[in-house]
């Protein structure tokens, strides 16, 4: 089973207090080490650069998947991030957010991830690093910009090292610019050297935090660099605040947050803030407004007190809305939002309000920019308290405004002139055309000068000033993200920042660099890139056009059905001048690469990828390899071998294969001349070789115990992928005697496990399974020797005797061990394994072996598993839920918050016990609801299935920004135009919903798709939508009719990774799905067994009586059912006339059905 390692990695150097760096679930990790940890910081006055390279060493048999989540306090900024690649730090480069996460998941699909830095919601930043080699080691590098703040006559740097795990190795330098040495104390003994213009502090040691205290300087420092003909100008310095208050606040409003996620924040500051600055104004009354997704409180008070102690009892729960705040408040003086920053349901904006808006936050997981933009637009300022006193916090609310005056010193600089200063501390980066030795800067209110006459001249090796510079600026187009879209990226991408609309990306091989038109880092990657560009851009635009033929195929034999006799013949010649145009293009684009492989040729440029034939190396090449292995007296293997093709013009794809031992990176032999190789591996517990090349495809060979092997694979020119050859992997020769399975087995009337007849029998809750007397019993089966289990293995284990069962001889069956029994039949066994799986198979997975309740099987085999008869510790009906079920109705809500602090973690809690409070018609049920909107706030996944169940509610004006934002997030996938679409359809926005279907038919989707080939049948379904909803004929330029049908059923679902069926039985008992043939009345539309639907079935005519609809959940492709999937059913009556019906249902499934009964409609 591969298992999970998660790593918090507080990278801000304000925030290294946290004492675990590596968190690890499950007891089983806590050897994970930190093999080797530097870090380099340069300080420079209030300002730092630190690089952290950390090395995670494995220590285990199977390989982990480590995941980082660190957030960033208000002023920093990831500066940048590598990935090791083969052993070397490969960069990481910027690319559109949404293309990037495309890029990642296709690549994962392949079995090896890339790198991925991205920005999530709060200001948290997060990466994935996988795999983790089983008894190897990965590196990554992480670069981050920090400035300190301080309300002390001092700054203090302190690094980490009080962590539960063991490091290993480490070394921590820090290069101080700008800074006396006697300024400089040293608390953890480094040793100190003097250099030109710093001081460099350096040190091995690791059993205990590093801290130096910088002393503030009177006289600061300039600190410069100069590229090209332009200099960049770093400055700090400390400056005072206006201590006149004004006093003239009568009436204050406190828009307190109290959604789920504020519960995190430091509310005792805040409410001890808010203490303090009502003791400094003569107010007459105080509206609080205590709001999450609704308006919870709406109250005004007279006294503080009063007011305190109200706000101490909140409760926090549900998301955030802020767009319904503004008709709460009253007329006021001042307004003060207690928030994070984090709107995530309904409306997310406040509208501009008369009174002067401050925002405040004590939340170490803030949307820092979305605060200061709210104060913004409102003429207030943005408070953070975990940076200011009050006394300074207070100052900057009830005086007049700090600001930093005009100045003609700079070309360009950030903050901008009259910026109003939210902290006393200055920080300007600017450029100018001069090499500057003296800079003033004027301040007013109150009225001061700062000069700088010192400056220190800063090497680029590590700080880039243009680099920060650039990050200030983003920094400031953020306040206005939306409109200054286009310009952030073109920043991000030029200097590799991670921004709003950004990630950074670490590919592995250069043809997914050229494949994606990502412009990769490293000089030789760039070269192979600029050599196949523009050859590649052309096969992609001839793959557009054979997508479009196909999408447009299928669409055809939908109108084929769907229109009136006589009509047709129009139809075929449309489509014919379609196809036509697009086979003529297909031929000039064709005749263009060889042109252009043509004229490189003629250059004598070598290039990498060859079209060759008119299929562009589609079809794979035949490759053999011949191994012999050896025995050796050490307890080793010499595994020699040979490589043939009999494609001549292929040969050349394997001149740069490598020959690894998994297990031992380091033990590696390249091929000779002749593509023999020679290599000898450790065979003390189980091994595998591995054969890189950029060239190979990624297929599986097993190396059976036999000492000649002959096995066969393909190569494909355009995948650059691994092959892992995968060896035999020893088992115990012994199967489990049947009679020890049934030994005190469970039996009574809901479950019972018994053999009678030379048959054994498993029953369950009425639903039963016969197998014969001795079926495949196998425990615990990780999911990589699914390949071991095949036919051919099946009758080698029974040739040789050994019936393998994956047990080891420690293990004795109880079943109290027992997690589940995944059962599958003796027919399904033979066809999957054959003749010698006749009696079936029984999957045993104990609780040992399980983690997190997810059991790993592959979808093939998952797909014909009958969960009915598992043993599996889950009930649909949850504890929780019987807890609830137990309780008054007056103690409900209080019951739930208690449950929420055990259970509260998952999404599903929260859709099951809000269907629970909505069933008991409570209040609180959509607050309850709203808070899956706070749970892995990127989670698309999660906000669709939010955003279903809004819209079943009848709330689709709630669903739509949710849409909105995984449209932004997701428009490879076209099932985000048509949830969109929808969505604003029926929330009367009708011109704006069919002009985002149209563009779902018009295939925008496809190019930004890795393999749009599953997804092009559901143009269909979204040709129905946008005519039934009333589009008008204007596509691909030919006429049809409106599409209306008296029944309509269309089903999607929220994970990407399951295969969902959509089944219909009619009145006449007649069974519709995917297998079925359609007829002149009914048609099954769209399958869809990759993605999230939808599926659809269409009735012209319906009959008299009750329509059933049944959902099979077939598997998850993943292996790991990741919590509920969500469903939503669609059912239209009359659809695409005036008087059509609506109805829209969610479901959610936990584990693989079959004939799911979603519903019984009746046509009358």
């Amino acid at each position: 089973m591969k298992s999970k390692i998660i790593f918090f990695l507080l990278c801000t150097l304000s925030a290294f207090g946290q004492r675990s760096l590596i968190h690890i679930s499950g007891d089983s990790l806590k050897k994970v080490e930190i093999q080797e940890l530097e870090i380099k910081s340069t300080v420079f006055g209030n300002s730092a650069v630190t690089e952290l390279t950390a090395t995670i060493y494995n220590p285990f048999d199977s390989q982990l998947s480590g995941e980082i989540n660190f957030p960033l306090n208000d002023g920093d900024f990831v500066y940048g991030y590598a990935l090791d690649i083969n052993g070397i730090l490969r960069e990481a480069v910027a690319v559109e957010k949404s293309k990037a996460r495309e890029v990642f998941e296709s690549i994962v699909s392949r079995g090896v991830d890339p790198g991925l830095v991205e920005k999530t919601q709060g200001n948290v930043f997060k990466t994935r690093i996988y795999p983790i080699p089983a008894k190897g080691t990965r590196t990554f590098k992480l670069e981050i910009f920090h400035q300190f703040t301080s309300n002390h006559s001092y700054y203090e740097l302190k690094i980490p090292f009080s962590f539960t795990e063991k490091i290993q190795k480490s070394k921590t330098t820090i290069d101080v610019y700008g800074y006396e040495k006697e300024n400089i104390i040293n608390k953890s003994n480094f040793k100190v050297e003097k250099k030109s213009n710093y001081y460099k502090y350096t040190t091995l040691a690791n059993s205990k935090d590093l801290i130096l205290k910088l002393k503030k300087e009177e006289n600061p420092t300039a600190f410069y660099q100069q590229k090209n003909d332009t200099y960049y100008y770093s400055i700090n310095s400390v400056i005072k605040l206006n201590k006149k208050h004004n006093n003239n606040y009568n009436k204050i409003c406190v828009l307190w947050d109290v959604s789920r996620s504020r519960k995190n924040a430091d509310l005792k500051k805040e409410i001890n803030f808010l203490k303090y600055l009502l003791k400094k104004t003569s107010f007459t009354d105080v509206q609080l407004i205590a709001f999450n997704n609704q308006i919870q409180v709406n109250k005004t008070f007279t006294k503080s007190d009063d007011l305190l102690k109200t706000i101490e009892k909140l409760d926090y729960d549900g998301g955030t809305q802020y767009g319904n705040l503004k008709n709460e408040i009253s007329s006021s003086d001042m307004v003060l939002l207690f928030s994070d920053g984090m709107s995530n349901f309904g409306s997310e904006n406040i509208e501009e309000i008369e009174s002067k808006l401050f925002t405040v936050s004590a939340s170490k997981i803030t949307d820092f920019t979305k605060m200061k933009s709210i104060a913004l637009a409102n003429k207030g300022l943005y408070i953070n308290l975990n940076e200011s006193k009050n006394s300074n916090a207070a100052k900057l609310i009830l005086s007049t405004r700090t600001t930093l005056n005009e100045t003609k010193t700079w070309i360009d600089s950030y903050p901008k002139q009259n910026y109003s200063f939210n902290s006393n501390e200055l920080n300007i980066i600017g450029k100018s055309k001069n090499l500057l030795n003296e800079i003033s800067i004027n301040i007013s209110n109150p009225n001061q000068k700062i000069d700088f006459k010192k400056f220190i001249k800063i090497p680029k090796k590590i700080v880039d000033l243009e680099k920060i510079f650039a990050l200030k600026q983003l920094d400031d187009l953020s306040l206005d993200a939306k409109a200054n879209e286009k310009q952030i990226v073109e920043i991000s991408k030029k200097y590799n920042l991670v921004s709003d609309f950004t990630s950074l990306l670490v590919l592995e091989d250069i043809y997914d660099y050229i494949k994606n038109e990502i412009y990769p880092p490293t000089k030789d990657l760039q070269e192979l890139y600029d050599r196949n560009i523009e050859i590649i851009k052309i096969k992609k635009q001839i793959d557009l056009l054979d997508y479009e033929n196909k999408a447009l195929s299928y669409l055809k034999e939908h109108l084929e059905w769907s229109m009136k006799d006589g009509k047709t013949e129009i139809l075929y010649a449309d489509f014919k001048k379609l196809y036509n145009k697009n086979d003529d293009t297909i031929k000039l684009l064709k005749n263009k690469i060889r042109e252009l492989e043509d004229e490189l040729k003629e250059k004598g440029v070598d290039y990498t990828f060859s079209s060759r034939n008119d299929d562009f190396m589609n079809e794979p090449i035949p490759v053999l390899i011949f191994i012999q292995k050896t025995e050796l007296e050490n307890g080793k293997v010499s595994i020699k071998g040979n490589i043939k093709t009999n494609d001549e013009d292929s040969s050349y794809l394997l001149n740069d294969l490598i020959v690894e031992d998994y297990n031992n990176r380091q033990n590696m032999t390249a091929l000779d001349s002749n593509l023999n190789f020679d290599i000898i591996v450790d065979t003390t517990k189980y091994y595998k070789i591995v054969f890189s090349s950029h060239m190979i495809s990624n297929e599986l060979i097993s190396i059976y115990q036999s000492n000649v092997i002959r096995t066969e694979f393909n190569i494909k020119e355009q995948d650059l992928q691994e092959i892992v050859v995968m060896p035999y992997v020893p088992s115990t020769k012994q199967n489990l005697n049947i009679e020890e399975l049934t030994k005190n087995s469970i039996n009574d009337e809901n479950y019972n496990i018994h053999l009678k007849d030379d048959n054994l029998y498993v029953i369950r809750r009425g639903f039963n399974q016969r197998l014969g007397k001795n079926p495949l019993v196998y425990f615990d089966l990780e999911p990589d020797n699914f390949n071991y289990l095949t036919k051919e293995r099946l009758q080698e284990d029974f040739e040789d005797n050994d019936l393998s069962t994956f047990k080891s001889k420690e293990n004795k069956f109880e079943w109290e061990d027992v997690f589940s029994l995944e059962i599958l039949s003796p027919e399904k066994s033979v066809e999957l394994y054959g003749k010698h799986a006749k009696d079936g198979i029984i999957f045993v997975y104990t609780n040992k072996f399980i983690q997190d309740e997810n059991i790993n099987l592959p979808a093939n085999v998952s797909k014909f598993i009958n969960q009915n008869l598992s043993v599996k510790k889950w009930s649909s009906n949850p504890e929780y839920i019987k807890i609830l079920e137990k309780t008054s109705d007056e103690n409900l809500y209080d019951k739930y918050l208690e449950l929420a602090k055990t259970y509260g973690n998952g999404y599903a809690f929260y859709l099951i016990t809000s269907d629970f409070f909505k069933n008991k018609k409570q209040p609180e049920a959509e607050t309850i609801l709203s808070n899956i909107a706070e749970i892995d706030l990127n989670n698309s996944a999660n906000m669709r299935t939010l955003a279903y169940k809004l819209r079943s509610i009848g709330k689709p004006e709630l669903a739509v920004p949710l849409f909105e934002k995984i449209f932004e997030y997701r428009p490879d996938e076209p099932i985000s135009y048509r949830d969109l679409g929808i969505s604003y359809i029926l929330s009367g926005e009708k011109d704006k919903g069919l002009e985002v279907i149209k563009r779902a038919i018009n295939l925008e989707w496809v190019p930004l798709l890795e393999d749009p080939d599953d997804y092009l049948e559901t143009i269909n379904t979204y040709f129905n939508d946008y005519k039934g909803f009333g589009g008008k004929d204007d596509l691909y330029n030919f006429q049809t009719e409106k599409e209306t049908y008296d029944l309509r059923f269309v089903l999607t679902w929220t994970s990407n990774d399951c295969d969902i069926d959509l089944h219909l039985v009619a009145p006449s008992k007649e069974q519709f799905s995917y297998s079925s043939t359609n007829n002149e009345n009914i048609k099954f539309n769209t399958d869809v067994t990759t993605g999230y639907g939808p599926e659809e079935i269409l009735i012209r005519n319906a009959e008299k009586g009750d329509y059933q609809v049944l959902i099979d959940f077939y598997a998850d492709s993943s292996q790991i059912i990741r919590g509920p999937v969500a469903l939503t059913l669609e059912v239209y009556k009359n659809f695409g006339r005036p008087n059509q019906e609506r109805i829209e249902k969610v479901f959610y499934l936990t584990e693989a059905k079959d004939n799911l009964p979603a519903g019984i409609f009746r046509w009358e």
